[in-house]
């Protein structure tokens, strides 16, 4: 039997494949000036892929001198089990996991040296809603001590405004069809995808719901989980003003796409174009005509501390 099974409707084995492809993009967020070195708490450690680029970093003098313990906070068996039968891939880094619901509070409050929160807080969003992943953060806050860094890697939900798709692939453009359909984020019961298509067969929608699009229809197993998650929560500017309120001193924010993601998109023959229309209806299909534009970034990585007593 394999260490994942197919458990809540989740095909595991491919969920922690996809984990363990993302470490070199989980690894520009673990750099030496934003770790600090103690004890580390990685809420929603998974596979325990980032204990592993620690290790790696810390036998490579990556990351400051010191030392380190890690913790790997995780609510699934099937992640946990992971992450413990890789324990010689963690070398003479001292880890430890422990299964534990984010929202109940299993760390001792200012203890850490740096918390990490790489790709759950999204998670959290969509099987809890807002109020629980704002929690998650005040409760990183407490367990952080005065000095502390908090390193959150996720989704970034791009500002608003409309946005005009074309497909140059037929077989793209009916995965879209079925997005359209099935995207029901589970925490948003007023949502609605909504889209607009031109005589010239380009598709009006808004850029937040296409970049849901884009960062989901690349998924083939775990379509149906996938399409009741919302990746995109916050902007990067709503982001540092929610975190700047708790109290945290923001040290270093970036957006970026992702190389495997972009390489997708032109394969597939995703174009996106913005109106031209400087006086009309913003809404409006019709149009003076369209100027291509870039594809969102997907990624953000943030780091804030915890102010000084």
């Amino acid at each position: 039997m394999p260490i994942l099974e197919r458990t809540c409707g989740r095909n595991w084995e491919v969920y922690a494949r996809g984990c363990d492809a993302s470490r070199f993009e989980k690894l520009k967020a673990l750099r030496a000036e934003f770790i600090k070195s103690g004890i580390i708490i990685d809420l929603g450690s998974g596979t325990g892929i980032v204990e592993v680029l620690l290790s790696d970093l810390f036998s490579a003098g990556g990351i400051p001198d010191g030392n380190y313990f890690v913790v790997g906070v995780d609510i699934s068996r099937e992640m946990l089990e992971t992450s413990k039968s890789r324990k010689s891939d963690y070398k003479n880094l001292e880890t430890d996991f422990v299964r534990c619901d984010t929202t109940k509070s299993c760390i001792a409050g200012s203890c850490a040296d740096t918390v990490l929160c790489f790709s759950f807080l999204h998670e959290r969003y969509s099987d809890s809603g807002l109020g629980e992943m704002v929690n998650d953060l005040h409760d990183a806050y407490r367990m952080l001590k005065p000095g502390g860094r908090l390193i959150i890697r996720d989704g970034v939900k791009p500002d608003n405004g409309n946005v005009y798709v074309e497909f140059g692939n037929g077989d793209t453009e009916k995965v879209f069809y079925r997005f359209a359909r099935d995207f029901k984020p589970c925490k948003e019961p007023d949502y609605k995808f909504r889209f607009e298509k031109s005589d010239g067969g380009k598709i009006r929608l808004d850029m937040a719901d296409c970049f849901e699009f884009l960062t989901k229809y690349i998924y083939r197993e775990n379509w149906d989980i996938e399409v009741k998650e919302r990746f995109g929560v916050l902007t990067a500017g709503q982001w540092k003003e929610l975190l700047k309120n708790m109290g945290f001193g923001i040290l270093h924010q970036e957006t970026h796409l992702i190389h495997y993601l972009k390489n997708r998109y032109v394969q597939d023959g995703i174009r996106l174009y913005k109106s031209k229309n400087k006086n009309k209806n913003a809404d409006a299909m019709a149009c003076d005509g369209y100027a291509s534009c870039e594809y969102p970034d997907s990624t953000m990585i943030l780091v804030a501390e915890k102010g000084r007593v």
